[in-house]
């Protein structure tokens, strides 16, 4: 069966669906859309590199700004996990919060979010006609492994909408999301970017899912760091 692609409806009756050009610019200029349409059915670009059928865009590299519509149906998970491990850039999908992708690889991992005000008008592709909405809300996530740029391009873009800044706003995650003390430090870590050993402490100290009267729970976080992530003079990265 052939991998729906590149901006592309759950729905198999539908086209594909383009982003509309506006939004793109008025959160870019981006280094890469991986899953990008094909040349001929691009109507305008999303980015000064695209990847697009034949090609797999979840098996090419990435590098620099990455924009990220991805297909919507049961291999969006994949494209939001890549989206969360590679932390730099801004991905389009339905403000689905109940979702095994979201409560995986958006709140725990992503940097701020925008939930749209109405519904996103898409396009077709070859001639770039209005087409209609996706039939659910929309939401831009951004990821930002250093600083806040992509945070800021989705706040300051004056798209109407909600904005959330997911590492100020998160202190919880679902136990059966982070089930080893590696997820879970290393996903507190993500979250923050990077933290100082007493910040990783506070962070752990307000989960809820780890509990209170456990006495070995610093010597686990420094086991669990010096073992999985990076160090830079006094402040953790994951690895």
């Amino acid at each position: 069966m052939k991998r729906m692609h590149a901006h592309v409806s759950g729905n198999p009756q539908t086209l594909e669906w383009l982003t509309p050009p506006g939004l793109v610019q008025a959160l870019g200029p981006f280094d890469l859309d991986p899953c990008a349409p094909a040349e001929g059915r691009r109507v305008w670009p999303t980015a000064a590199l695209h990847y697009s059928l034949p090609q797999d865009g979840l098996k090419l590299p990435w590098e620099g700004r990455v924009w990220c519509n991805p297909p919507y149906g049961k291999e969006l998970e994949r494209w939001v996990e890549r989206m969360a491990h590679h932390q730099n850039g801004i991905a389009l999908i339905f403000a689905r919060t109940e979702t095994q992708a979201f409560n995986r690889w958006i709140w725990p991992m992503a940097s701020a979010m925008l939930f749209l005000e109405g519904r996103i008008r898409f396009h077709r592709p070859i001639t770039g006609e209005q087409y209609r909405d996706g039939g659910a809300p929309s939401v831009l996530v951004a990821y930002d492994r250093d600083g806040i740029r992509n945070a800021a391009a989705i706040k300051d873009a004056g798209i109407p909408g909600a904005w959330l800044d997911a590492r100020r706003g998160l202190v919880m995650v679902p136990a059966a999301v982070w089930s080893t003390w590696r997820d879970r430090v290393l996903g507190h870590l993500r979250r923050m970017g990077s933290a100082t050993l007493g910040q990783v402490y506070e962070a752990i100290a307000a989960d809820p899912n780890v509990p209170a009267a456990n006495n070995h729970v610093q010597a686990k976080v420094r086991q669990t760091l010096y073992l999985h992530a990076q160090r830079d003079g006094d402040r953790w990265r994951a690895a």
